[in-house]
């Protein structure tokens, strides 16, 4: 989930962090604990994954200052490394909704931290940064830790990177199974940063790659059997997303399923209806089902950042397989992501059943509406190195909608952005529109990927003021 992009929640932070409800409440969430057996040579008898707190960050700004400092004295790379932040840049990382910083604990104490960023309407989840204080180095915690976070976000599509001059980092990470993109970005005559990913491809594959049923024939067969367990309490099911806008392709798009109720729902049925689209997302394309659940009234009389009664998508499948109830308990909040939904359903979605969509989806404010896909382009200069795609169109759905009212898919925002960007940014676009299209991963290399990223902020703030 984002500000979106967890893309959830604007307010609540999911798995393993503080759960911040609506009234600024929070809600204590279950420390994950990942042991390791004490008999492993040179590993961490275990560690604990525990949440930072916003009290908490003037102690992991200075245990990151400190754990970077040799680095930072070493290759002077003053405007990226870590050691050089803000404490103020470190507090804006933790306010993001799709962050997520734990401390590393071992027999009680703080021995390192990890930042985890991810996305929902991204498929790389990634690791930025993780250290170990010097002390406790050699000890396996990095390396337990990483495995901590995996089994809390699941082990596919992950990224990262590191200093290319530091083997020993390099060589951690590919043994956790990471390998090298290929893209290196030179920083200054000491140091380069060179990009890893982390991907199961045979689970992927395994898991029905191009779905058993067609996209509508699954649509289907979830209205019927979401009438059945909701009853009564549906006002209506909705398709949004790039099933509506002409760009679904089986091997990249998830289905977008926007679910509305009377009222608040029981949560023995919201039960029943997760087990339903649990069964139905295992015959889904690769990117499976995306499920949102609302209530009419904050639909019809639009509220932002807007309620919802429950929430899926693949990258929560684990947390509700391991543990239901929790998940079915805590899995609402608000999520800023609905005002773009609502204004694509408003606009281009497709009404399943129930009421139609002018009788149950009120206006949704301009304001709301680019605030929303804003926080898809919030960090577009450091994203767009590991998810060039998704960054290149998305910046240019953002300034389409801000130059033009046009509500766009990523596919039409790249179309757009050929016609008004300047020559030297149409190859990019070219190669991102390409990608996006198929099954393969475009070649950047030699595309001015963050003076892009630079170019296009500029455009939308300079045009949003």
């Amino acid at each position: 989930m984002r500000c979106r992009k967890s893309r959830y929640y604007s307010d609540l932070r999911l798995v393993g962090k503080p759960l911040k409800t609506a009234k600024g409440e929070f809600l204590e969430v279950p420390l994950t604990i990942f042991q390791k057996s004490a008999s492993m040579t040179g590993m961490a008898a275990g560690i604990v994954l525990q949440p930072v707190t916003g009290e908490d960050i003037q102690t992991l700004w200075e245990m990151q200052l400190e754990a970077f400092s040799e680095l930072l004295q070493k290759y002077q790379d003053y405007e990226i490394s870590p050691g050089a932040e803000s404490m103020d840049k470190v507090m804006a990382r933790y306010q993001q909704p799709w962050t997520h910083y734990y401390f590393i604990m071992a027999d009680g104490q703080k021995v390192g931290a990890i930042r985890v960023v991810v996305k929902d309407g991204e498929s790389k989840k990634r690791i930025s940064p993780i250290w170990i204080m010097k002390e406790f180095r050699g000890r396996g915690y990095a390396q337990a830790a990483m495995h901590a976070v995996e089994k809390i976000f699941g082990p596919d599509n992950w990224s990262l990177d590191t200093i290319l001059q530091e083997k020993g980092n390099c060589h951690l990470y590919e043994k956790l199974g990471y390998h090298r993109t290929g893209s290196i970005k030179h920083i200054n005559e000491r140091m380069d940063i060179v990009f890893y990913e982390k991907n199961s491809k045979g689970k992927r594959t395994q898991r029905n790659r191009d779905g058993d049923e067609k996209p509508m024939a699954l649509t289907d067969t979830f209205v019927s059997r979401g009438k059945e367990i909701l009853g009564d309490r549906l006002e209506g099911i909705y398709l949004h997303g790039s099933s509506v806008m002409g760009c679904f392709n089986p091997r990249k798009s998830d289905i977008d399923l926007l679910v509305v109720v009377k009222d608040a729902v029981p949560d023995a049925v919201k039960a029943a209806f997760m087990d339903m689209v649990v069964d139905l997302n295992g015959k889904a394309p690769a990117k499976g089902i995306e499920m949102d659940m609302v209530r009419k009234d904050v639909c019809r009389s639009f509220v932002y950042p807007t309620p919802f009664e429950l929430h899926f998508s693949i990258r929560h499948l684990d947390w509700y397989r391991t543990n239901p109830t929790d998940y079915i308990q805590k899995m609402n909040g608000v999520n800023k992501d609905l005002a773009a939904y609502f204004e694509v359903i408003r606009r281009q979605g497709k009404c399943l059943c129930g009421s139609p969509i002018r009788e149950v989806f009120g206006k949704v404010s301009r304001e709301a509406y680019l605030d929303s896909i804003l926080c898809d382009v919030a960090d577009a200069e450091e994203d767009i190195q590991t998810n060039t795609a998704y960054i290149v169109l998305n910046l240019l759905r953002v300034l389409a909608f801000i130059k033009e009212d046009a509500v766009l898919s990523k596919k039409e925002g790249g179309e757009w952005g050929l016609a008004a960007l300047p020559e030297a940014y149409r190859s990019l676009v070219h190669l991102a529109l390409d990608e996006y299209a198929s099954d393969q991963k475009a070649n950047y290399s030699g595309e001015p990927l963050q003076e892009y990223a630079r170019f296009m902020l500029g455009q939308i703030r300079g045009s949003a003021a």
